[in-house]
Parts: C-alpha cells; sequence; structure tokens
C-alpha cells in the first residue's frame, strides 16, 4: 500500500520462525535525490553458486542520484535494507538519453528515511 501523503510504502515482513510480522515503512524518494552514502550505508547482493545471496559491504562511499526506490526489504544482521535504483553523478548519458538505471543496491532503511524527512 502507498500513503500519498507521507510517500512512504508500508509492508509487513513476515516470519517463518513463529515471530509476529513486522510492519516496515519504506519511504519513496523522489526521482532525482542525490544520496551522499557512506561506506556502512549501502552495500551489494553476491550471488552464490548454492543460490544463497549474501550481502557485500564495500569499503568507499557511493554518490547515488535515486530513478527508484523499491518495496523489497532485506533483513541481515538485524539491519533493514531497501532497494534503491539510480545512477551514479557522473553518468553523463542520463542527461543526454534515457536509458535503465547503471545501478541498483541496498540502502540501509534508516539513511531512506532521513533523506525522506529532509525533502522540501
Amino acid at each position: 500500500m502507498i500513503d500519498n501523503r507521507s510517500r512512504r510504502w508500508s509492508l509487513s515482513l513476515s516470519s517463518d520462525r513463529g515471530r509476529p510480522a513486522v510492519r516496515v515503512e519504506v519511504p519513496e524518494l523522489p526521482e532525482g535525490t542525490l544520496l551522499r552514502l557512506q561506506h556502512a550505508q549501502w552495500c551489494t547482493v553476491e550471488q552464490q553458486t548454492s543460490g544463497l545471496r549474501h550481502l557485500r559491504r564495500p569499503m568507499n562511499g557511493l554518490d547515488l542520484v535515486v530513478t527508484q526506490t523499491h518495496r523489497r526489504v532485506v533483513l541481515s544482521d538485524g539491519y533493514l535494507w531497501a532497494w534503491v535504483s539510480g545512477h551514479e553523478p557522473a553518468c553523463n548519458r542520463a542527461d543526454r538519453e534515457p536509458h535503465p538505471p547503471c545501478t541498483e543496491v541496498l540502502v540501509s532503511l534508516s539513511v531512506l528515511c532521513s533523506a525522506a524527512e529532509n525533502q522540501p
């Protein structure tokens, strides 16, 4: 469900371990929002041959111009992450010709909430 007034996605995470579901709100950031992420605020996912997914935490920061905030949420090591698509600011194709986002990364949900609160 999306609440257009607050621009937040609401969803429930169910647990297969008998714990109650957790309600999570994922902020929907406007296209063009610049996120300046520190190394601990974003990560990617590595696919293993066994099909298991492992988060890969980078050693550097990332500047990302948001094209879309997704409702897909990942819970890992007690932290919530949401998928964000976008372009790096140096992507000069973004201004000249439309093309799919250059990157898709997991961003800390707390960072997305802070960014949404700072929107005009």
